[in-house]
């Protein structure tokens, strides 16, 4: 039985019933949240930043790759069986069959597997500011916020790195996610809230700015999973977390690269922001077009930086020019089985709406989104939060209730 206290910090048991027919087939999976649905919505906006004109923005490259009939092919080749092989994945994983009995363990108005996953961030936000204060001190710590040299945080701790309790901190996006879901509902449980939010920001500030991202879609994920109908509140609320997170990239963009930009005559946050966003999301672009143009190259084993104009200083360029250089032609059945057991999962994960255990959907849903710049399935990272995500909710359900059966 729940202590007094923290059933005072339950969401409402309504808002995690489970939705109806109608409201599943409306509300969830709706398309761009859908594996193959993200995967094209990526390549189209990395497409749509690349080819902008020149508007005096870092754009990650100077001269642009001029498209090639062959280059193009490729690479819609290689998009469309990452899109399909999801899209077909996702409608397998749809159909495998699990039991969808809930227990309130595992329903989100239960505060306990919050508390678990809020519990595991902590000790790896924790663990990584503790090993970053060791190295350069709190003043140094304090110092890089001011100075805006905030990579001073990352390089201090991966300095004397090993595997271990700091890889924890990623988690810090799931419950970041879970925290802004209570913001949307409007169901706050506002002292873990607000150290998950400290908490997801001071991992953003150490090496993962994209965690801010991925807590995003955990939230609104979870938010839709319940089949709750939008309002105003909700719609309000939703403007100001789109704002919130917007605001917050660019700011700890602005507190990493604020002299690299300055130097180039961008001294504003703003113009800072802009030239990043482009950046970011024109320079795969053109890297993935480059390694198609040159595929006789990639495919023995040279890679993108003999020939394609990209900023050296870039280190998620393509998953495209990730893989072929190191698979040759394999990387595309790779990258299409991928996609499939993914998605499957996905679609499998998708029949636990409403619960902790969907929990794992959009984390890989992420994963997806990613495809246009790197392999994330490959990722530390990845796997971290697909654990936690998957299993603190089974095992908590298996000690509470064990009776559980798929």
């Amino acid at each position: 039985m729940m202590s007094s206290a923290a059933s005072e910090h339950m969401i409402d048991p309504a808002a995690a019933a489970e939705p109806s027919e109608g409201q599943e087939r409306a509300r969830l999976p709706m398309p761009l949240w859908r594996p193959q649905g993200i995967v094209a919505a990526g390549v189209a906006l990395s497409a749509m930043a690349w080819s902008l004109p020149d508007a005096g923005l870092r754009k990650g490259f100077t001269i642009r790759e001029n498209p090639t009939l062959e280059g193009v092919l490729i690479l819609g080749s290689w998009y469309a069986s990452i899109i399909l092989a999801s899209l077909a994945g996702f409608h397998f994983g749809r159909r495998i069959l699990l039991s969808r009995h809930k227990a309130s363990v595992l329903g989100l108005a239960d505060i306990r597997p919050y508390l678990s996953i809020s519990l595991i961030a902590w000790l790896g936000v924790g663990s990584a500011y503790f090993q970053i204060i060791d190295q350069i001190g709190l003043g140094g710590v304090l110092g890089a916020f001011s100075r805006n040299t905030v990579n001073d945080l990352k390089t201090a701790l991966y300095s004397n790195y090993d595997i271990g309790l700091c890889s924890l901190r990623y988690a810090a996006a799931l419950a970041g996610g879970i925290a802004l879901y209570h913001l949307i509902v409007g169901r706050p449980a506002w002292l873990l809230d607000s150290l998950n939010a400290v908490a997801l920001l001071g991992t953003s500030a150490v090496s993962s700015r994209l965690s801010l991202v991925w807590a995003t879609i955990i939230g609104i994920s979870l938010w839709v999973s319940t089949g709750i109908e939008l309002d105003r509140r909700q719609c309000r609320r939703l403007v100001l977390l789109a704002l919130t997170v917007v605001g917050a990239l660019w700011l700890l963009n602005y507190s990493r690269n604020a002299h690299y930009y300055a130097q180039r005559g961008a001294d504003s946050v703003i113009m800072a922001g802009l030239s990043e966003v482009q950046a970011y999301l024109g320079s795969p672009f053109q890297v993935s077009l480059g390694v198609a143009n040159n595929f006789d190259s990639a495919l023995s084993g040279v890679t993108s930086q003999y020939y394609v104009d990209w900023e050296s200083n870039l280190n998620r360029k393509s998953a495209l020019e990730q893989l072929v250089p190191e698979m040759g032609w394999w990387a595309l059945p790779y990258m299409a089985a991928t996609a499939f057991a993914y998605s499957a999962l996905a679609g499998c994960l998708l029949q636990f709406r409403g619960t902790y255990l969907f929990l794992g959907y959009p984390v890989v849903l992420y994963a997806f989104a990613e495809i246009w710049r790197l392999d994330f399935f490959r990722e530390g990272i990845f796997y971290t939060n697909l654990i936690i995500a998957v299993v603190v909710p089974l095992v908590m359900y298996c000690f509470m209730r064990p009776r559980l059966r798929f």
